[in-house]
């Protein structure tokens, strides 16, 4: 009986370890996906968007890798404020238009950092963070709206 028991036992560490390991094959063999976000300026990446509050601002990013059309690969943007995330799956159609539209509300001078994640939930792997780097800088209104 004790023996059934230690035999049991070690069955179930070894079937966790090979889990484990085949884990590690698989993502050795097919790569996680890759979230980008569009930067405000594309040759100074890290130049906050600017908006003002109650302004609906759209996060746009694109998701890559040779999973997407094959596997079933989900995205969530978080807008970085605590609000509401915009979530969905990518396709072929889509990937290069991963938008999430959202309202940010603030004091002048507010920043906030949205966060764009990629998962292969067919395999497993999931992308590194794709920061949009200090993504919406809250602004006192655009002169384009002033009246001149």
């Amino acid at each position: 009986m004790k023996m059934n028991k230690i035999s049991s036992r070690l069955r179930i560490a070894a079937v966790v370890a090979l889990t484990a390991l085949l884990q590690t094959v698989l993502y050795a063999i097919t790569p996680p996906p890759t979230a980008m976000t569009v930067p405000f300026q594309a040759a100074t990446p890290t130049v906050p968007h600017t908006s003002w509050s109650g302004n609906q601002v759209t996060l746009k990013g694109t998701i890559t890798g040779p999973g997407v059309g094959v596997d079933t690969i989900s995205y969530d943007w978080d807008p970085g404020d605590g609000g509401t995330h915009c979530s969905g799956t990518v396709t072929t159609t889509n990937q290069f238009d991963i938008e999430c539209q959202h309202t940010y509300n603030g004091s002048v001078g507010s920043v906030f950092v949205a966060v764009l994640n990629a998962t292969d939930t067919t395999n497993g792997t999931v992308a590194p963070v794709s920061n949009c780097p200090l993504c919406c800088k809250l602004d006192s209104m655009p002169s384009r709206l002033r009246p001149r």
